[in-house]
């Protein structure tokens, strides 16, 4: 819901997990496609890290558990994930 009252035109992607809840991941769907925007699933290491290249980042929305309810796994690099994308 939240999500959804974002100005797009200030993103130009979106970006989860593939461990993210179905109460996540779905509307990062919705929001992707209601607005054009690209929307990039990244996996997820086995110690919860992250993987991916900062320059995939395009002024994104970045939607990411701090720690999976699915399995317990931590996002291991958060803060570097933050510096990333700011």
């Amino acid at each position: 819901m939240v999500l959804h009252q974002l100005n797009a035109d200030s993103f130009n992607q979106i970006i989860t997990s593939e461990i993210e809840h179905s109460s996540v991941f779905l509307p990062s769907i919705t929001w992707a496609k209601r607005n054009d925007k690209e929307r990039l699933v990244l996996e997820r290491s086995d110690s919860g890290e992250l993987r991916y290249d900062k320059s995939q980042f395009d002024k994104p929305v970045v939607l990411v558990n701090s720690s999976s309810n699915f399995d317990g796994r931590n996002l291991q690099n958060l803060a570097q994930l933050t510096r990333d994308v700011h």
